[in-house]
């Protein structure tokens, strides 16, 4: 039968336990939001600003060397050209690779407003520059290459650091609520452990106080357990005492009676069986005084045979 100290046990322990899954489960929560936040900036913020900043150099490179492109030499300028077009491709697979990110919200009507035709601006500038030159307009070619060229690499590029900074906003905005959810998850960790230690100092104080109360209540118990073997003791003397006199008293008349009836066979063997009894009955009463006087304990170097 359970007692009202076994259910505050096991309700105190119950509620220690829940306090510390209670805080394994609020830390693992937040420790998946911050591994949430991270996946979307790695995944997303990071790999998108490192393409689109390589685009930008690749559209720098592009433009410097349609600038020196009008006053090469003839036979430098397939190689010069060759040269533009692949920073051209190498812009064009930086820019599939971003596309091909995830993307947060608002970010590719960003993009779509106004990096393609920034870009087409510059191909266009581009395929004019290569017309001037192959009809050696010179003059012209220059002022294509420093100026609508220049102008439409910058616009294109402008509009490149604009997506870069939208992602590096984000990315930055990740970063706060990563900070901000590991101090959460750090002073929830701190609160509950806390209040988790608190319980079990509180537990174990209780504890200690019920088994205090134990040892005062056996102390007591194993007091009234002497006191009454003790009044037992007394009693027992008493008993054996207040025994002893009417049966020696019945002893003596069994005595008498046997002197007299000496005639008769019959009477003499039950005076004889009667006065085996009262001996027993001594012998027995005897026993328990002696009981009394040792107090419970035997006799130093006492021996008894079992089998008797």
């Amino acid at each position: 039968m359970k007692t009202r100290s076994d259910g505050g046990f096991l309700l105190a322990f119950g509620i220690l336990a829940l306090l510390f899954v209670g805080s394994t489960f609020v830390v693992n929560g937040l420790r998946g939001d911050i591994e949430d936040r991270f996946e979307a900036a790695s995944s997303d913020a990071l790999p998108s600003i490192v393409h689109l900043t390589a685009a930008c150099d690749a559209l720098r490179d592009l433009e410097a060397l349609s600038d020196d492109y009008p006053d090469l030499p003839a036979d430098q300028r397939d190689g010069a050209r060759k040269q533009i077009e692949g920073k051209w491709s190498d812009l064009d697979v930086e820019l599939t690779s971003f596309l091909g990110l995830p993307a947060y919200a608002g970010e590719r009507e960003l993009y779509e407003s106004e990096v393609p035709s920034a870009l087409r601006d510059v191909d266009m500038t581009l395929d004019h520059l290569f017309a001037q030159v192959e009809a050696k307009q010179a003059a012209a070619a220059r002022e294509t290459a420093g100026r609508e060229v220049r102008v439409a690499a910058n616009r294109a590029a402008k509009s490149l650091r604009k997506v870069v900074s939208f992602n590096a906003g984000h990315a930055e905005d990740e970063l706060n609520r990563i900070a901000a959810t590991h101090r959460r998850a750090s002073h929830w960790s701190l609160v509950l452990d806390g209040v988790a230690v608190l319980c079990g100092a509180v537990l174990a104080y209780w504890v200690f106080r019920r088994f205090r109360a134990h040892d005062t209540l056996l102390v007591a118990h194993n007091a009234l357990i002497e006191q009454r073997a003790a009044d037992l003791e007394v009693f027992a003397s008493r008993i054996a005492h207040d025994l002893l006199s009417p049966l020696s008293a019945l002893t003596y008349c069994l005595g008498a009676f046997k002197r007299a009836g000496q005639a008769d066979p019959k009477l003499q063997d039950a005076l004889t069986r009667a006065r085996s009894c009262v001996a027993r009955a001594q012998a027995m009463v005897h026993g328990i005084f002696e009981f009394s006087r040792a107090g419970g304990e035997p006799d130093a170097g006492g021996r008894a045979d079992l089998r008797e």
